[in-house]
């Protein structure tokens, strides 16, 4: 008996949890990441409108760019490549890259619909020489503790 009425608190329950993964970030809110150009990223939350929106501005502190839903997660620490994190649909979260530095603001195009990552990465490690990124999961919930990734590649798409 017990059980019967347990599983239902514990669904509705994990149905209300279910999206803080993706919202588990809105305390890195107000957050300035850097690049080494001088881009800043910074999330920016909506009171009760929706998930929020990463502002993005140049050296001179002028807004170029508005991405919604997207969490900044870390610059490259030698080029203006911005790691993201997305929340999706259904509680989907996935990260992509950015180049910030050549003008690409918004995830459009062949290159930007590659993906990768997932909704268990809660910090993101590069390498010093910014060729590769180091995705750290919330430990017990994914497969992998860590997933190595080539820059180059996902700039490329692959």
């Amino acid at each position: 008996m017990k059980t019967t009425t347990m599983r239902p608190a514990f669904y509705a329950f994990m149905i209300l949890m279910l999206p803080s993964f993706c919202l588990a970030d809105a305390k890195d809110e107000n957050q300035v990441f850097r690049s080494p150009n001088g881009f800043t990223a910074t999330f920016i939350g909506q009171k009760g409108e929706g998930p929020g929106a990463t502002i993005i501005k140049n050296k001179d502190g002028k807004e170029v760019a508005r991405i919604a839903s997207v969490y900044p997660m870390s610059f490259s620490p030698v080029a203006d490549i911005l790691l993201v994190k997305e929340c999706a649909a259904d509680d989907d979260i996935r990260q992509y890259v950015l180049n910030i530095g050549a003008g690409e603001y918004q995830k459009k195009g062949r290159r930007t619909d590659y993906v990768f990552g997932g909704r268990y990465v809660m910090s993101a490690k590069w390498s010093k020489d910014g060729k590769t990124i180091t995705l750290v999961n919330r430990p017990g919930l994914a497969d992998l503790a860590e997933e190595t990734f080539n820059v180059a590649e996902l700039l490329k798409g692959k």
